[in-house]
């Protein structure tokens, strides 16, 4: 569809490019517009054009203006004849007329080629030609006054609707019907509002379908489409979704109405599924009729034959049934599939019949049509039914019995026929006993029967289904004499003492009837009774009382009792019963025991001396052993049962204490004990040791307290006596026998005894001490012997013993060097017992042994001292062995200062401590005060550059020589150095502090004191020196070339103001500029590219020299007193004239006093710098500094002493510059210093002096900085805001500050 309306809206499109083609052919000046949110047509733009809207829009109808026709007067718009809107900016009109009044406005941008009229909201009643009249101040030719636009207006449809027939509308995607499959049914689809009237085309789903489409249109355009659609609905219509869609240019996406038809269709398949073939009984059979197609869903109802099954079955055929089980849509095209089962289990009942599943639903019904069925006709297999006739049967022995057995089965084919009686199998081809019982005639007969076919007897059935057994039974019962067995109660055997009664039964084991009507008793074969005693008992003895035996005919007579029973009722007892079918036999024997217990009992034992230790046999004997006899005795010692003993003979292989008591023995059986024998039996014991000695006595030669002690047990007693070496020991002052006898100890098993002590008075020995060899002797413990036994004896070696002493070490001292295996260090020591080792570290064990050995290699921490510990029993004894690790120097360097001197210090860790140093000044070897004490060597630094750079110290001992330690000494370092010079306060005491600082004061005062004066005394001068200054500006300026005078950066101007010296000083300007090649004299200055200068600086190296050399101007600050003298040069500068010396000699300039000090004030220019230069003849400079002592190479030109430098002591308060800088040259700075390269920088102002504000000592001037003069340059700048400030000065050469 949306393909459709796409075509449609390329068509009229085309349809209009090709209208716009033509009119552009007719007319060169024919141009189509587009309005806004118009159809995309493409146009060309001239005084005619074509617009087209939307109606419900807006859009623009354009009108051009030219800018070169002049300014506009009006613009009016006309539709046909009728003015719809006026502009004009010069009447101030804006206004729409007519029927745009209130549609219309106009947009024109100021300076705009184009005005529009806006015409919003659109409608298609507008749709006309349009005038765009355009009137100008000034009327020029060729200036379009009248443009005409076709405007076109557009509508889109306003809606589709769906019409049934009859002129009702069916609301959009709604469901119409039912309908049944066959029905026609007719549908409208109307669409209105549109412009051009849209086209309507029917689609189902996306199929098109034919329809009968016509239009009507209005006069302004718009017009209603109609298509009718006539549909013969089927099942192919199911879930049909019939659209109607209304195409038009002026829509996007078509405008579309649509309806879903409900069609109701029979059912187009069913069928009746669970049933395959025949089922056995008892099969649970699950019938499923299943109805697909159906809309609405069709209804199953199920018959038996032709009786409707319901939802309760008949007891015969167990169904359940549901009509609906599941309904469900279960296709996309909306129908429904019904489902209903019949469940239930098949029986021998079911066998044959028929089962039919019916289905219908509303269409078919409607219709009149029969309904749909299909069926199954059942099979049901089951196995044989089977019944036995007659129930019961009574006969005698030797008759013969029919029993019948009536069989129904499916198949009726039998399998197998299987009689049982009483459950057991019968054999039927025995046929002596039996005929039938097969297949071919299940009855059996039974012939002859006897007692063993009595019983119940039933058959077992087989077809292929299976087999079963009848449920009836027919039970035979044949009569026969009865066999009998005899019991009594209580059960035996009976004891006698208890006088006990016994009832003897004769139960019936066999026979038929089981009901005896006499019974006869007999005692080892012998009649005792016949029971009942009654007259008509025709077994009656003769000659009893009839009235006695009538009273005893409703006794029991299979019972007999036996009234207190002894010893002579032992016997065998039988019985006989008497039944209907006369008496049986006799029965088992049973024999009634009668117990009692043994007689006297007489104990006997062997041997009659009894000794510990060997064995004794005790019997005893019963000449009466009992009913049943006696084969367990009773052992009794002492109170005691001896339960493991239960023979007549007890024998004990090993006599000890616990048989010295009385003996008893009885003999026992069921009835009970035998009357006891008793006997006393007495036990003698050996010689035997209780406690011996051990084979070794060792004893601590410092012990208080030594003996040895013997235990003999003997019964009878015997003694015990002491040898030495096997000699007796008596009762001496050396020794002392202490003898106890002992009682049996029954908790041991101890006989009696003899305990013997030899003691040691130890008081006896010399020093009260054993003698370590002389006591080491063998002693023995000896018994006399007795009557049962010899004597014994035991020796033990006695050795006086002593804790470890004498401790030695193999090495005590090991050497060894680090990362290398020591050797091993044996420990030995005097003990007895002898030693045991162990190792220790600290309080670690290393090793067990004697022998400390490693394994690994050894290492500084691993040094130090191993204790050996010799151990026994009595105690310890320890000793250390010094591991000495060995390794080669380590060193460290560290700069110190000792007394205002910079020392490097190389300390060294060493073992061997004996080290030699080295020291090392780059590459080369360092002899200069060299200072080495034992683990420290020092060096004492020069403040020289052949001094600066790599220090190495080396550190040998006997192991080898150390890695250098480094440490680079520059520059750096060195003011470091001075930086903490000032630590030395820190080490004074408080009073030596206060004497400083009381000096120090003393000294300020003086100071300011003397600055006073000079202020005073430079006042007085201040006004000559003023004069001299305006003449010497005036001078400069009449000499200046013009674009000098401009100031120009780079120059300087070098004025002397100090005081001659002598007659010969004179007072110069020398104009200096940049140390170009031009401004060099005789070599005097160096060379740009050399760095010869520089490394002649001390501390060169810190950083990279200078491209060339660095002359900073200097400024001078003058104090003017009265500015009149210099009216029209207020703060002048000197900087920018460029005088010759001869013209500056030529000048009168007062001198002045000794004191080179010039008052100066504060220059009111930044940029203004002076200079002074002074000049001393050579026979002063050859006077000067001649016996100044300087360190370091000398600079080439004369000396100078410190006599000859002038007084630069200012206020110290005031020597730093505006923003921080350090301050001007000091004389300390000049007397030992220099000027330093690569100064005058941001950090300092230009000022060529130190990081601490110092020139550095120990320097020079270098010759660069020289003139033939001698000159030396400094600078002060101008932007010093500590106001008036005394700078220095210098004399003795040409000094230019």
């Amino acid at each position: 569809m949306n393909h459709s309306w796409k075509m449609s809206q390329y068509y009229l499109l085309v349809v209009f490019v090709l209208w716009d083609v033509i009119g552009t052919l007719n007319s060169d000046s024919n141009f189509f517009v587009l309005a806004d949110n118009a159809f995309p047509l493409s146009a060309s733009l001239s005084s005619n054009t074509e617009v087209a809207g939307l109606a419900g829009q807006s859009v623009l109808l354009p009108c051009h203006l030219s800018p070169a026709c002049g300014s506009i007067h009006s613009i009016k718009w006309y539709r046909a004849d009728r003015r719809v809107y006026i502009f004009s900016e010069i009447a101030e009109i804006s206004r729409a007329e007519d029927d745009l009044s209130d549609r219309a406005k106009l947009k024109l941008q100021t300076n705009s080629t184009l005005a529009q009229l806006e015409i919003s909201p659109l409608m298609t009643a507008d749709e006309d030609l349009y005038k765009c009249e355009v009137t100008y101040l000034e009327a020029k030719e060729h200036c379009a006054l009248l443009q005409s636009i076709k405007l076109n207006t557009f509508a889109k449809p306003e809606y589709v609707r769906i019409e049934d027939m009859k002129g009702s509308e069916t609301a959009n995607a709604s469901l119409i019907g039912p309908f049944n499959e066959g029905n026609v049914i007719t549908l409208v689809c109307m669409s209105g509002g549109g412009k051009p009237v849209a086209h309507l085309n029917w689609y189902n789903s996306s199929s098109p379908l034919p329809g009968q489409y016509r239009n009507m249109t209005e006069d302004d355009g718009t017009g209603i489409g109609r298509s009718q659609l006539t549909v013969t609905l089927g099942r192919g219509d199911l879930g049909a979704k019939l659209e109607c869609s209304a195409s038009s240019p002026t829509l996007d996406v078509p405008m579309s109405a649509w309806v879903e038809v409900d069609v109701y269709v029979r059912p187009h398949k069913w069928e009746l599924t669970g049933y395959d073939g025949p089922v056995l009984d008892g099969t649970v059979v699950n019938l499923l009729c299943r109805v697909k197609g159906a809309r609405p869903a069709a209804s199953i109802t199920f018959f038996n034959g032709t009786d409707v099954i319901s939802p309760q079955p008949p007891s015969n055929l167990a169904v359940q049934h549901d009509y609906t089980i599941e309904s469900e849509i279960i296709e996309a095209d909306g129908t429904y599939e019904t489902q209903s089962r019949m469940i239930f289990t098949a029986n021998r009942y079911d066998n044959g019949v028929t089962i039919t599943c019916q289905t219908t639903n509303q269409v078919m019904e409607s219709m009149g049509e029969i309904p749909y069925v299909t069926s199954v006709k059942l099979q049901v297999n089951y196995a044989p039914v089977v019944d036995v006739t007659p129930a019961n049967v009574t006969v005698n022995e030797t008759s013969d019995i029919l029993i019948f057995c009536e069989v129904d089965a499916n198949p009726p084919e039998l399998i197998s026929v299987r009689w049982y009686r009483n459950g057991d199998l019968l054999d039927v081809n025995d046929l002596a006993n039996y005929e039938g019982g097969n297949i071919q005639q299940p009855s059996l007969l039974v012939k002859a029967v006897a007692r063993e076919d009595l019983g119940v007897y039933y058959c077992v059935v087989q077809n292929q289904v299976g087999q079963t057994q009848s449920k009836s039974m027919s039970y035979i019962n044949v009569l026969y004499k009865p066999h009998v067995s005899l019991g009594m109660e209580p059960a035996t055997p009976v004891k006698e003492q208890e006088e006990r009664n016994v009832t003897l039964a004769c139960d019936v084991e066999s026979g038929n009837p089981a009901i005896l009507d006499a019974v006869r008793w007999y005692l080892d074969g012998d009649l005792l009774k016949e029971l009942p005693e009654c007259p008509n008992i025709t077994t009656s003895a003769p000659g009893r009382d009839v009235e006695t035996a009538a009273d005893l005919c409703d006794i029991d007579p299979s019972k007999l009792l036996l009234e207190t029973v002894g010893r002579s009722f032992q016997g065998n007892y039988t019985c006989q019963g008497l039944n209907d079918a006369g008496w049986g036999p006799h029965s088992p024997p049973v024999e009634l025991h009668v117990h009692y217990p043994p007689g006297p009992a007489k104990l006997e034992f062997e041997p009659l001396l009894v000794v510990k230790g060997q064995a004794l046999t005790m019997q005893c004997i019963v000449e009466e052993l009992g009913r049943p006899e006696a084969k367990v005795f009773r052992w009794m010692r002492g109170t005691h049962v001896q339960p493991d003993v239960r023979s007549m003979n007890w024998t004990a292989y090993s006599v000890s204490l616990e048989h010295r008591a009385n003996f008893s023995c009885q003999a026992v059986n069921e009835a009970g004990l035998s009357p006891p024998a008793t006997v006393n039996i007495d036990v003698f014991a050996p010689p035997t040791f209780i406690g011996r000695l051990q084979p070794y006595m060792g004893v601590l030669t410092t012990s208080k307290e030594v003996f040895l002690s013997c235990h003999v047990e003997c019964f009878p007693l015997c003694e015990i006596v002491w040898l030495k070496n096997g000699l007796p020991i008596g009762e001496t002052e050396l020794y002392s026998i202490k003898t106890t006898t002992l009682p049996p100890d029954q908790t041991k098993s101890d006989f009696e005894s003899v305990l013997s002590t030899l003691f040691w008075n130890l008081t006896a020995w010399p020093n009260g001490q054993l003698d370590r060899q002389l006591d080491n002797a063998n002693y023995t413990c000896q018994s006399t012997s007795n009557s049962v036994g010899a004597g014994v004896s035991s020796t033990t070696h006695f050795h006086v013993e002593y804790p470890p002493e004498q401790i030695t070490l193999s090495s005590p001292m090991i050497d060894v060097v680090e990362n290398e295996i020591p050797d091993k260090v044996t420990c030995s020591s005097k003990a007895f017992p002898e030693a045991s080792y162990f190792w220790k570290y600290g309080t670690e064990n290393v090793s067990n042994g004697a022998v400390l050995f490693f394994n690994t290699q050894f290492t500084r921490k691993m040094g130090g001292d191993y204790e050996c510990v010799a151990y026994n029993k009595h105690g310890n004894v320890s000793t250390k062995a010094k591991f000495n690790v060995q390794y080669i120097p380590e060193c460290t360097i560290s700069p110190k200062e000792v007394d205002d001197e910079m020392m490097l210090v190389c300390e060294v860790e060493s073992n061997p401590a004996q080290v030699d140093f080295a020291w090392m000044l780059d590459n080369s070897t360092y002899l200069e005060k060299v200072q080495s004490k034992g683990l420290s060597s020092s060096i004492t630094l020069i403040a020289s550059p052949e001094f600066f750079g790599k220090y190495k110290c080396f550190a040998n001992n006997s192991i080898g020589m150390s890695a250098p330690c480094e440490r680079v000494i520059s520059a750096s370092l060195e003011k470091s150095s001075r930086i903490q010079a000032g630590s030395w306060i820190r080490k004074l005491s408080d009073d030596k502090i206060i004497i400083i600082a009381a000096v120090v004061g003393i000294a300020i005062v003086l100071f300011l004191i003397a600055c006073i004066i000079i202020i005073l005394v430079c006042r007085r001068r201040r006004m000559s020196e003023k004069l001299r200054l305006a003449v010497i500006n005036l001078v400069a300026d009449q000499h200046a070339r013009p674009e000098e005078r401009q100031n120009p950066e780079g120059r300087a101007y070098i004025y002397d103001a100090s005081p001659s010296l002598s007659t010969n000083f004179t007072s110069t300007y020398t104009h200096f500029t940049d140390p170009s090649p031009a401004h060099r004299k005789g070599g005097d200055l160096h060379d740009d590219n050399s760095k010869a200068f520089y490394e002649n600086l001390p501390f060169h190296g810190l950083a990279s020299p200078q491209s060339k050399t660095l002359l900073t101007p200097l400024s001078l600050q003058y104090q003017h007193q009265n500015p009149n003298h210099l009216t029209n040069h207020q703060s002048h500068t000197l900087a920018g004239n460029h005088l010759s010396q001869h013209q500056l000699q030529q000048l009168s300039v007062a001198p002045h006093s000794h004191s080179g000090l010039i008052n100066q004030q504060q220059s009111s220019h930044p940029n203004q710098y002076a200079t002074t230069h002074r000049t001393f003849p050579s026979n002063v400079q050859a006077d000067l500094f001649s016996s100044l002592n300087r360190k370091g190479p000398r600079p080439v030109g004369p000396p100078f002493s410190k006599a000859d430098i002038m007084d630069m002591t200012g206020n110290g308060s005031n020597r730093r510059t505006a923003n921080g800088g350090a301050p001007p040259l000091w004389h300390a700075d000049l007397i030992y210093g220099h000027i330093p390269n690569g100064r005058g920088s941001a950090g300092n102002n230009g000022h060529m002096m130190s990081s601490n504000g110092q020139m550095p000592h120990n320097g020079y001037i270098p010759n660069g900085m020289r003139n033939g003069n001698s000159t030396i340059v400094g600078t002060v700048h101008p932007n010093n805001n500590s106001g008036t400030q005394p700078f220095p000065m210098m004399r003795g050469g040409e000094i230019n500050v």
